[in-house]
């Protein structure tokens, strides 16, 4: 009986062959498949050649097919299949990366060998030609870090967000001392602005000799800084008093950059990327200081592994740990803790000069990233000081304290633009005692600072940029404050050291808000070689007193409330003559708020105002080679409504102070560095005169922190493993006022001096030479650097200032620091 086929097989498992013959053909088969749909055997019928039949047999080996049916039933059938070889063309998946690449250049064009760029995740140094590629970043807008030894780190926004693209870059860098932006991190086009500044990155600070290691206190070597005195925290920057400098560490003001004694700093090195001193006519963005801004800024986060220290010497121990948390988080901690004053205990005479600090210090930051372009985190600083000095017999000690808080937001739009937005907190504590005589005087001040500080910044067009931010800080203080009206003494007092307090007694409890709202905004346009900078900042103040009068017997307590809004034009230019030689110059007003306790109706005056100053800056800077620089600059300012004692020996009642003061600041500066190569450092020269006048119609006077000449040479040079550094350091000593004879007390049973003209004379001009030995070996993990830093290797006798005996009869100075060598060490990892 014959069969029907009622449902042939159907292929439902193609398989390619594999290896394919390259061609075209086709191979005839005779294919056998079971009732299940197997194949049991395949045979070339026609034949394509043998390379092609084997592929073709292989292949359809591993077919699989529907059951074939015959009168319905499942049944083993055998078929044909012509296996056919086609060219195929297989179309590339679409592009889903971009490349970037490029290369790092110096000013004049010459390529950067080993230079570091790094975008997103990837990075790469430059090969001999500059040259460098990070490929297959995924599309989008990245900011590219270029870096390089002696060199500004560079950031640029690259705008990457066609897939399948390739860019090709050309970045310059300049050398340290021309890195002239006024933000760290280009987020728009970079512009030379016009000031003077001088701008370190901390492992060049970290090697100047005197500076124990420590970053910061390079600042005190820096050109434009007067010398302080030896155990003294104070920064005088072109003829300012020291509490006219603001120092700002990412943006947040702190109220010491220095420990009391001055022997540390109070952010720990490790944590610091760079540090810049501008002297004066800084830009808008900054106010609240008469003075110079010192600008620190930290290093980045680490991303990408742990990152620490370790290390001691005679001073202190520290450390300082970094690390990343995941992708998206890390965070770094540091603390500092000083024993100088259990080392020398019983050691140091209780009469010396130099005071022995208790310090110590903690750092924390932590940073999160939001999303690409966009982070937000978190940063503490914390500082405690005690210092006390013991001479003839009286006491004078010092406690402060201080813990800073902000909250971080930063943001890189894709168009580039850059948007930070910082509050911040900062709990002050400041308390001073000083028993000289019968009569003992006390100062303390518990302040509350909140603020916050919101920038952004945008290109305009090709040839502008726009800067515009707010800038807020309230401050709220109580004051204590009891012993003689001239105690502590001022700047401008005539005093005699170690001379008692007069025997007047008084006290005063008050609490002080003052608060500054300002607006700033500043334009950054270039005109071919020359770049042009306008700015403007707008304050509104608020001084508040809860007492505006003495209390006098039942008198109802009336407070004081100032409002003064203030307009603050700045405006700098800088003219680009020919290649390496440029101009420039700056100007701008600034203002500054009293001291919580100057508002004191009993110590001071309720009625104060603000104080203001003109600054204008103009100089040359030649760089006749890469990484060489020469400048000059020329500086005026000028004071108005200081404050300062009233001039009549019993002011009225509640006028203690007035703001009648004036003065002006004039120097000429001279700057010669070497930035780049084995051997770096710089020598400057700085020939200055400050003037005081304390009221309309008195003579005028030097300022008390007066030095005609600062002279400082600092050298260091790299020897392989070794680096040996040194710095020399000369300048005029501090005006006094002599004592020119004295007469008996009988009431307070103690002689009194007879004073001259204030401020005729001076302390002997001060010379010291500090060396300095770094040895570094790597180590299996890091590497450990061990180093002897020499104070005063020469032992010269330096003279910090002139007291006397009992009778003033006879001059009696308080010598300097001798020799002190301090030996650390240090293991980075």
């Amino acid at each position: 009986m014959a069969q029907t086929l009622t449902r042939a097989p159907e292929l439902t498992a193609f398989v390619e062959a594999d290896p394919r013959p390259p061609g075209r053909a086709a191979v005839l088969l005779v294919i056998d498949i079971d009732a299940s749909g197997a194949v049991t055997a395949v045979e070339v019928v026609e034949s394509a050649g043998q390379g092609f039949d084997a592929a073709a047999v292989a292949a359809a080996r591993r077919f699989v097919f529907t059951p074939a049916e015959v009168d319905g039933a499942p049944a083993a059938v055998r078929i044909q299949y012509r296996y056919s070889f086609t060219e195929q063309i297989v179309e590339p998946p679409p592009p889903t990366t971009v490349d970037l690449t490029g290369q790092v250049v110096d000013r004049r064009g010459a390529p950067i060998v080993g230079a570091r760029v790094r975008a997103g995740s990837q990075q790469a140094l430059t090969d001999a030609a500059g040259r460098f590629a990070l490929p297959g970043l995924p599309p989008g807008v990245y900011l590219v870090d270029v870096s390089a030894e002696g060199r500004v780190p560079l950031r640029a926004t690259e705008d990457a967000r066609t897939a399948g693209s390739v860019l090709d870059a050309r970045y310059t860098l300049l050398p340290v001392a021309e890195d002239v932006d006024e933000e760290r991190v280009i987020r728009a086009p970079r512009r030379i602005l016009a000031r003077t500044r001088v701008a370190l990155k901390a492992d060049e600070a970290r090697r100047v000799a005197g500076t124990q290691g420590d970053t910061l206190k390079v600042v005190q070597s820096l050109p434009g800084v007067a010398r302080a005195a030896a155990g003294s925290a104070a920064l005088v920057v072109w003829g300012a008093a020291p509490e006219d400098t603001r120092v700002l560490v990412d943006g947040v003001e702190l109220p010491a950059l220095y420990h009391l004694g001055g022997v540390r700093s109070t952010v720990n090195s490790a944590l610091v990327e760079d540090i810049e001193l501008i002297p004066g006519a800084y830009g808008p963005a900054y106010g609240r200081g008469l003075g110079g801004l010192v600008r620190v800024t930290t290093r980045p986060l680490p991303r990408d592994g742990l990152t620490g220290y370790v290390g001691a010497d005679p001073y202190d121990a520290s450390a300082m740990l970094g690390a990343p948390f995941s992708d998206v988080f890390r965070g770094a901690a540091a603390a500092r803790v000083g024993y100088l004053d259990r080392v020398f205990a019983g050691v140091v005479d209780d009469d010396a000069l130099f005071p022995i600090p208790r310090y110590l210090d903690a750092q924390l930051q932590l940073e999160h990233d939001l999303r690409a372009d966009e982070t937000i985190g978190l940063t503490a600083l914390f500082a405690d000081d005690a210092l006390e000095r013991r001479i003839d017999g009286g006491r004078d000690r010092q406690t402060r304290r201080h813990l800073a808080l902000s909250l971080p937001y930063r943001r890189i739009t894709p168009a580039g633009a850059s948007f930070t937005v910082t509050p911040h907190a900062v709990l002050a504590e400041r308390a001073s005692e000083a028993r000289f005589g019968e009569t003992p005087a006390t100062l303390a001040v518990d302040a509350l600072r909140i603020g916050l500080r919101a920038d952004y910044r945008a290109a305009v067009g090709e040839a502008a940029t726009l800067a515009l931010g707010v800038d807020t800080l309230v401050e709220s203080a109580d004051v204590r404050r009891a012993g003689s009206l001239n105690r502590p003494a001022r700047e401008g007092d005539i005093n005699v050291f170690g001379q008692p307090p007069g025997d007047d007694v008084t006290a005063d409890a008050l609490g002080t808000t003052i608060a500054d709202l300002a607006a700033h905004a500043r334009v950054e346009v270039d005109w071919g070689p020359l770049t042009l900078v306008p700015g403007l900042r707008l304050d509104v103040w608020a001084l508040h007193g809860d007492r505006l009068e003495p209390p006098v017997g039942d008198a109802p307590r009336l407070g004081s409330l100032r409002i003064e809004p203030t307009v603050a034009p700045r405006i700098s230019a800088r003219w680009r003559i020919v290649d390496g030689l440029t101009v420039h110059g700056a100007a701008g007003r600034y203002h500054q708020a009293p001291r919580p306790e100057d508002l004191s109706p009993v110590f001071g005056n309720a009625r104060l105002g603000l104080a203001q100053a003109d600054h204008l800056v103009l100089g040359a800077q030649w760089s006749p080679l890469d990484g060489f620089e020469i400048e000059a600059t020329g500086y005026v300012e000028t004071f108005d409504r200081l404050v300062a004692r009233h001039p009549d020996p019993t002011p009225p009642l509640g006028e203690a102070l007035t703001d009648d003061g004036s003065g002006t600041s004039r120097g000429v500066q001279l700057l010669l560095r070497r930035s780049t190569g084995p051997v770096t450092g710089w020598v400057s020269y700085t020939l200055a005169r400050s003037i005081r006048v304390d009221a309309p119609g008195q003579a005028a006077r030097l300022f008390d922190f007066d030095q005609t000449h600062v002279l400082s040479v600092v050298a260091s040079a790299a020897l392989g493993p070794l680096t040996l550094g040194g710095r020399l350091r000369y300048a005029t000593g501090f005006p006094r006022t002599p004592v020119v004879g004295a007469f008996y007390d009988a009431r307070s049973d103690r002689f009194q001096p007879r004073t001259g003209a204030h401020n005729s004379i001076r302390i002997p001009a001060f010379t010291q030479l500090d060396l300095r030995l770094e040895y570094r070996q790597p180590l299996p993990i890091g590497a450990l650097s061990l180093y002897l830093d020499v104070q005063n290797a020469t032992a010269q006798d330096n003279v910090e200032e002139l007291a006397y005996t009992y009778d003033y009869a006879a001059e009696r100075p308080v010598p300097g620091l001798p020799t002190l060598a301090l030996l650390g060490a240090r293991w980075d990892f």
